[in-house]
């Protein structure tokens, strides 16, 4: 399945931000994904639950942010979000666009347990003898 490769990857990424973070099990990840991504949103969402259930992010949360399909005109200048996937600028009608976002898949926020060291392992001398 495609959204399952492509959720692992997602998974794959977070944890080595994670890690990278001194974080462990992930608790939330939030997801851009855009009409020209070509995944569907609850295939993802499906992918999420069966890839973290039995490991130590089974208590992880998946946010799926369903982004526009944004363009910029190059006869114009206009920024416009297109409703109907029609590569043509809503203002002047021309069809030299440039797309700025909703064609990805973007990993925007990973949040992690962060196991910290008791403070007698943090402290060379004394750790609170006298």
């Amino acid at each position: 399945m495609h959204e399952e490769s492509l959720m692992r990857s997602v998974i794959n990424q977070a944890e080595a931000i994670a890690r990278e973070h001194g974080g462990s099990a992930l608790e939330a990840i939030t997801v851009e994904i855009g009409p020209l991504s070509g995944v569907e949103p609850q295939l993802m969402q499906s992918a999420f639950e069966r890839l973290v259930a039995e490991t130590r992010h089974a208590r992880a949360r998946l946010t799926l942010n369903v982004v526009p399909l944004s363009i910029s005109c190059e006869q114009c200048g206009q920024q416009s979000e297109l409703v109907e996937i029609r590569f043509e600028c809503p203002h002047c009608e021309a069809r030299d666009v440039h797309i700025n976002a909703g064609d990805n898949i973007i990993l925007s926020e990973v949040v992690a347990t962060v196991e910290q060291a008791p403070a007698c392992e943090a402290v060379q001398t004394g750790c609170g003898r006298e």
